[in-house]
């Protein structure tokens, strides 16, 4: 059984905090913020207006997930690249920055790969609130869920590269909300 790292106080103090907010208005919770420590909006994360068309590598035509930063301009899109397994592409400025696999049935563990940095291994954890990543090992992401589902604290140890773990892991939040 694994047993949940609790981050240091280094990582507490030093590290980045975000929030994930889901929206609450929107009819199937499709869409949310990305916050800051102090509650100001870096970016904003919606599926796309346009049909993905269905294909082997999408058969239920699942829409594009996009982060756009405060001015509403587009900076991230991930897409499926493959249903069995599932995985997914992270681009960033229209170029690749890495790929996010679902690696369990129970749709509890993700493998999150950022190009020319690190692996990242998400845990889920069933029955809990407190779920965690690590790269190599060295668990360096922590999540805490509350006071709703809807709502999510992570903490980034100080040495993370933020930005595309950032939007996966607004992904992964988004599917577990969604689809757990």
């Amino acid at each position: 059984m694994l047993r949940y790292p609790v981050p240091d106080d280094e990582y507490v103090q030093k590290g980045q905090q975000v929030f994930f907010v889901i929206d609450r208005e929107l009819d199937r919770h499709s869409a949310g913020d990305i916050l800051d420590a102090e509650g100001h909006r870096l970016w904003h994360y919606r599926r796309s207006d346009n049909p993905t068309p269905i294909s082997t590598r999408n058969p239920f035509g699942k829409p594009d997930f996009l982060v756009a930063d405060a001015s509403e301009k587009d900076v991230c899109l991930i897409r499926r690249e493959s249903f069995l397994p599932s995985r997914f592409s992270i681009i960033e400025s229209d170029q690749p920055r890495g790929t996010l696999s679902l690696c369990s049935i129970l749709r509890n563990r993700y493998r999150i790969c950022i190009h020319d940095t690190s692996t990242w291994t998400f845990r889920l954890t069933l029955f809990t609130v407190f779920f965690w990543g690590d790269a190599d090992g060295e668990p360096g992401v922590w999540v805490r869920v509350g006071p709703s589902k809807m709502e999510w604290s992570v903490l980034l140890k100080p040495s993370v590269s933020a930005t595309p773990l950032v939007f996966a892991l607004a992904f992964i939040h988004n599917e577990w909300w969604n689809y757990s």
